[in-house]
């Protein structure tokens, strides 16, 4: 077994990479155009990040690739998946053979361990129970926690008898009643891109609506910075990839009232980035009707899944038809590391919980009416 070490992205990783991936098991948030465009975007903004891509050979063919990186946080040393919040899952690329059982798991496993550089904690986050048809060796072999849920529609038979017989009558009822008060007011359009030009304009769009969405309900605004808008704003320049983007909007009368970015990977329609107008179009559902618009489009294009990615929102329970568990898996290398992580289980078990969030949005929310009504005084 040979254990090699990349530190950049280069053209020599990068072949390797794209044959792996041609032929392996992953999320398209390990195919190499996601993370390398992540990287030059976002990652080399930040000076403390660096890539430790290690990549594992058994008689000098490929057989597993840790896309990692080390990164300083404060006072430590931590080596992660590369991605950050624009991975929602994180894990290797496994080839599809040799199979790898527990033995040449702990075996493999212990020797790319011994590749890594000086660090403080290991903190392979956000890892998902399967890759593929994969059961993920991590969650299957090492002490692993439960860190949220992915949600996803196995996709079978048409769209038809799905929203007829699945779908909750209310919900087909009140999207006939939005669509009927929406042709009220004019042309009612569902666009799927095929212009750069149409992409862009669709992806900004959605920054302005999440960004709006984020500030109205007191939500951390992850698109405050310019890097992550940027990462974006380049996938419709994206070319010879395996992953096929994919930017719609909802609109009446041109006016963009919903959108969504995101792409299919592997014949599976990924729903990453929507985001709809509220205010005095909440009232006719766009995010929801677009949602329904690309779900049909799945089913008449044969996807084989309607992937929701991570997060147990409640919508999500009327639309999928499968759950998996999302994992972490910490190991301490230092006094510092155990000394981080147990503060960040404790932030997790007793400041981040759902109950301090929600009450911590609605004082946000309640600032943000106090101040916009000030200022509309004025």
């Amino acid at each position: 077994m040979q254990v090699e070490l990349y530190t950049k992205f280069d053209d020599n990783l990068k072949d390797i990479w794209l044959n792996l991936e041609s032929k392996g098991y992953l999320t398209p948030f390990q195919s190499y155009t996601w993370l390398s465009r992540w990287y030059n975007i976002v990652g080399l903004k930040d000076k403390n990040i660096e890539p430790l891509i290690i990549l594992v050979k058994e008689k000098n063919k490929p057989i597993v690739l840790f896309p990692f990186c080390k990164r300083k946080s404060n006072f430590i040393v931590l080596v992660e998946y590369i991605g950050g919040i624009h991975a929602d899952y994180k894990a290797p690329i496994f080839a599809k053979e040799p199979k790898i059982d527990r033995q040449n798991f702990y075996i493999l496993w212990k020797n790319v361990k011994a590749k890594l550089p000086h660090h403080d904690l290991l903190m392979l986050n956000d890892q998902p129970e399967k890759i593929g048809d994969l059961i993920n060796p991590f969650v299957k072999y090492l002490r692993v926690k439960l860190k949220t849920t992915a949600s996803h529609h196995n996709i079978e038979g048409d769209w038809n008898n799905f929203y007829n017989e699945k779908l909750k009558k209310r919900i087909r009822l009140d999207s006939k009643r939005c669509i009927r008060n929406l042709e009220k007011i004019g042309k009612l359009k569902f666009k799927v891109s095929k212009k750069i030009t149409e992409s862009v304009e669709i992806i900004e769009k959605m920054i302005q609506q999440k960004r709006k969405r984020y500030k109205e309900t007191g939500l951390s605004d992850l698109l405050s910075q310019s890097e992550n808008r940027d990462f974006y704003l380049s996938l419709p320049y994206v070319e010879n990839s395996s992953i096929n983007f994919h930017f719609s909007s909802l609109s009446i009368n041109k006016i963009i009232i919903a959108t969504h970015v995101g792409f299919i990977f592997n014949n599976c329609f990924y729903y990453l980035m929507p985001a709809n107008e509220f205010g005095d179009w909440k009232k006719f559902s766009p995010g929801r009707l677009l949602l329904e618009k690309l779900f049909e489009q799945s089913f008449m294009e044969k996807n084989d899944v309607f992937d929701f990615t991570v997060g147990g929102e409640s919508y999500k329970q009327y639309w999928c038809n499968q759950t998996i568990g999302i994992y972490n898996y910490n190991k301490a290398a230092t006094i510092k590391g155990h000394l981080y992580s147990l503060i960040e289980i404790f932030k997790r078990k007793f400041i981040y919980t759902e109950f301090n969030i929600n009450f911590i949005r609605k004082i946000r929310k309640y600032i943000h009416g106090l101040l916009k009504k000030n200022i509309e005084k004025f």
